[in-house]
């Protein structure tokens, strides 16, 4: 395909999507993107393509375009994987990474960007432990930038 240069971010609702900084490019054969802030999509299915082509101490690490910076390596931006969110500089050695699902509980991308751009959730019901038993707690982001249960009043 054509290359193209875009940024990933979040929609309002969410959703990863391109935001080209001068639109497509000329020629783009395949896909086509819209203006900044709306999802490009695939040529043929007209679906809007948000998931990635492969698999710091600010309390707020949300750009003004939306875009989540890497809170562990502060540099590379947050895109959607397969099975988490994650540094767009895992190539460079940047290992965050957040689950879309955790103890049994699929997490809601709201509840995902909360955690990364925040370092923590709000309460979240309906975990399940190994043994089975079902338990509630918030989400922080330990001092190694993994997703950990916080069961603090």
């Amino acid at each position: 395909g054509n290359k193209f240069a875009a940024q990933l971010k979040f929609d309002d609702g969410f959703k990863v999507v391109f935001d080209f900084d001068e639109g497509p490019r000329n020629g783009s054969h395949g896909r086509s993107g819209g203006a900044p802030g709306r999802p490009a999509t695939d040529g043929d299915s007209g679906s809007p393509l948000t998931r990635a082509e492969s698999a710091p101490p600010s309390p707020r690490r949300e750009t003004a375009s939306g875009v989540l910076t890497c809170p562990k390596c502060n540099q590379g931006q947050i895109i959607e994987g397969q099975r988490g969110f994650g540094c767009n500089r895992y190539r460079e050695g940047c290992d965050f990474v957040v689950w879309k699902e955790m103890a049994g509980k699929k997490l809601t991308e709201k509840q995902i960007q909360t955690l990364i751009a925040r370092g923590k959730t709000g309460f979240i019901k309906g975990f399940k432990s190994r043994k089975g038993s079902k338990f509630d707690a918030r989400l922080k982001l330990d001092e190694s930038w993994k997703a950990a249960f916080d069961f603090a009043d």
